[in-house]
């Protein structure tokens, strides 16, 4: 039995993968709300100036859907009353860590592929609408830092899913988010 089989598993069910499928579509509508609400007739300066409010919608966007998606997914991973098939794999010497480890890990890895999912179809969506739009280093750098936060706000809803056992526990780490 693999470990991180059950785990996908379990992670990536039917009302998980609708939340993430709407979540970015969500983020397509988002990208294109953003890029034709900006003006197209620009000079050097003001071209610059839509991709600088371009930029600041797409972390707007990212820290109030994302991050919190990512909150209730984590504090759902490690929520007792959800996760029932612990009880399986637990009961033997030592393998609580690597339980433990083994969810981390996939939700590491779910986090980082959510968040290149949003920032790849932001810049497809961006490169083929707008005259303005270059893919540089400043994106590279929004991932990464988005990818940090989303890890600190999913471990911390973790832990206060492990500590409060609530379904709704991933509220408090998201009002931190604020």
């Amino acid at each position: 039995m693999n470990i991180f089989k059950i785990h996908r598993n379990f992670l990536l069910n039917k009302i998980c993968i609708i939340v993430i499928i709407l979540i970015t579509l969500l983020s397509a509508l988002v990208n294109f709300a953003s890029i034709f609400s900006i003006n197209n007739e620009y000079n050097w300066f003001e071209g610059n100036l839509s991709y600088i409010n371009y930029i600041d919608n797409l972390i707007l966007f990212f820290k109030l859907i994302t991050i919190n998606l990512i909150c209730f997914i984590w504090s759902n991973s490690f929520n007792k009353d959800i996760d029932s098939y612990h009880l399986l794999i637990v009961g033997f010497k030592h393998i609580k860590y690597k339980y433990v480890c083994s969810k981390i890990l996939i939700l590491i890895i779910f986090t980082f592929l959510l968040n290149f999912t949003n920032i790849f179809v932001s810049s497809i969506i961006a490169g083929m609408c707008s005259s303005w739009y270059y893919f540089n280093k400043i994106i590279v750098d929004l991932f990464v830092v988005m990818f940090l936060i989303s890890i600190i706000y999913g471990l911390l809803s973790a832990i206060i899913s492990m500590l409060i056992n609530s379904n709704y526990v991933y509220l408090i780490s998201s009002g931190l988010l604020v």
